[in-house]
């Protein structure tokens, strides 16, 4: 795997370049950031070959992933196609549930507009329930 390889051996650049700046005598963030930049440069001269290693293997990745249509390996498609179906069947049965809540909350105010309209009835039996 040239991905990992060349990170490696970046990262023990890295900690080479640490350990000469400790033994030399920098010390605190400034040691950090010091090897950082000295293993960015010297893994650009020295790692040149690895780092095209593995910029060539991406870009095979990435071209074989265009020939096949598929942006993810087929499992985890499978999954996302899954996820899917369940986030759509939980979205429909919550719909579904308030349909019927709205469904019950319209016959509850239908029940109370009629017994009010009963007690306005039984308070002035004159009006016959005319306003």
């Amino acid at each position: 795997m040239p991905i990992v390889t060349y990170s490696a051996l970046r990262l023990g650049l890295f900690a080479v370049c640490v350990a000469v700046l400790y033994w030399i005598g920098l010390g605190s963030w400034l040691l950090v950031l010091v090897a950082a930049f000295a293993a960015w440069g010297i893994s650009y001269v020295v790692l040149a070959k690895p780092r095209d290693k593995a910029a060539l293997y991406i870009a095979e990745r990435v071209e074989r992933r265009k020939l096949s249509g598929r942006r993810f390996s087929e499992n985890a498609e499978q999954d996302a196609a899954h996820e899917d179906a369940v986030v759509d069947a939980a979205e429909q049965r919550l719909a579904s549930d308030a349909g019927e809540q709205r469904s019950a909350g319209d016959a509850a105010e239908q029940r109370s507009a009629g017994d009010a309209a009963e007690q306005r009835t039984a308070r002035d039996p004159g009006t016959d329930g005319q306003d």
